[in-house]
């Protein structure tokens, strides 16, 4: 992130999710269809299958995003890297496995223009995000295992 360096903000979340690794990990790089259990996603092109390196783009609330895979180790931890309207960000997907499941934790770091001017507004923004991404995961994977997915 260079320059921006110093006007970057993160923010994490993490939770528990009743539902095997391998079924978590299938939900989250199925990126074509994060628009049906992911409410704040309205749409998703993907320009291959998802791997290192793979570009999408992807609207989030109305807002286009440019986005790159960065990291993809199966079962364990995904991360992109994206942009928009001068924001630049690298999210972290990493699953830990626990005695009833697994362990999500998601991550970001974004940087750009409104950090610098807004920085409250964006952490608070960026948290809601994560909070929403997350529990929509939790709730789609948990829902598969109760269905036998």
């Amino acid at each position: 992130m260079g320059s921006d360096r110093r006007h970057a903000i993160t923010e994490a979340v993490e939770s528990d999710i009743g539902a095997p690794a391998a079924l978590v990990w299938s939900v989250l790089t199925d990126i074509r269809t994060w628009p049906v259990w992911r409410p704040d996603v309205n749409s998703v092109r993907l320009s291959g299958k998802p791997g290192p390196g793979t570009q999408f783009r992807w609207t989030a609330c109305g807002t286009p995003i440019r986005s790159r895979i960065e990291e993809f180790e199966p079962t364990q931890s995904l991360v992109w890297s994206g942009r928009t309207f001068g924001l630049r960000a690298v999210h972290t997907w990493r699953i830990s496995l626990t005695p009833t499941g697994v362990r999500v934790r998601t991550e970001e770091r974004i940087s750009g223009p409104l950090v610098r001017f807004s920085p409250r507004i964006v952490q608070r923004i960026l948290r809601a995000s994560l909070e929403r991404a997350l529990s929509a995961l939790k709730l789609e994977a948990e829902w598969r295992v109760s269905f036998k997915y």
